[in-house]
């Protein structure tokens, strides 16, 4: 059988349901998803369709372009009334002043929050 397997999809799906503290077993319960379907898409064995895409970035409220890692960091997106919101009020205002902000502005943030870190990593020893 050939192996379709897309390790970005695993490795953010894996991140989520990490995220959530669910098990795949659980998601695919919750979510409607058949779970030797997920399984067979988390190891590559399917190939992971458009439909299970779509019910798994709304189960998680994400973009489908990050659920399968063609996005670093999350899309905003409408999402039904069913599904659970797990974004703070907080995390929702960083991704959107995120997602404003131009290219260079991002490189000199990331390198700004890299040194808060470093700074209160020290501060903790």
């Amino acid at each position: 059988m050939e192996k379709f397997y897309n390790e970005k999809f695993t490795k953010k799906f894996e991140y989520l349901a990490e995220e959530v503290n669910k098990t795949v077993s659980k998601i695919a319960t919750e979510s409607n998803i058949h779970q030797p379907t997920l399984a067979r898409n988390l190891s590559g064995q399917n190939k992971l369709s458009l439909e299970t895409a779509t019910i798994l970035a709304d189960y998680f409220g994400i973009s489908i372009d990050y659920l399968i890692g063609r996005e670093n960091d999350f899309g905003v997106i409408e999402v039904s009334h069913q599904v659970k919101k797990f974004d703070t009020e907080e995390e929702i205002e960083l991704r959107n002043i995120w997602q404003a902000l131009e290219t260079c502005n991002k490189t000199k943030l990331i390198f700004e929050a890299q040194a808060i870190l470093q700074h209160q990593e020290q501060s903790q020893n």
